[in-house]
């Protein structure tokens, strides 16, 4: 389970790669309590020191993810077993 700050993790998610030959940058990156995505060109990173990740994942963030994220009353975001849930 990851559990981190929605508008940190829109912003992040706007650096990952949307190309198909770099597939391998396609997400956003959760470790400790950071968020990081590049598309090789830029890299974003994100802070987030009330988070809680239990294992280091990488995860694509959809557009239509990245809108519902940036909402006014999104505040976290809860990654788990493939489901997002964006809590306000």
């Amino acid at each position: 389970m990851i559990k981190f700050n929605a508008r940190k993790v829109a912003a992040v998610a706007l650096a990952q790669s949307n190309e198909e030959t770099r597939y391998y940058l396609r997400g956003v990156y959760f470790s400790e309590n950071q968020a990081i995505a590049t598309d090789g060109h830029i890299l974003t990173f994100a802070t987030d020191l009330e988070s809680v990740i239990d294992a280091p994942a990488i995860i694509p963030v959809s557009p239509k993810a990245i809108s519902a994220l940036k909402g006014n009353k999104a505040e976290t975001v809860i990654f788990d077993n493939g489901t997002l849930t964006v809590l306000s």
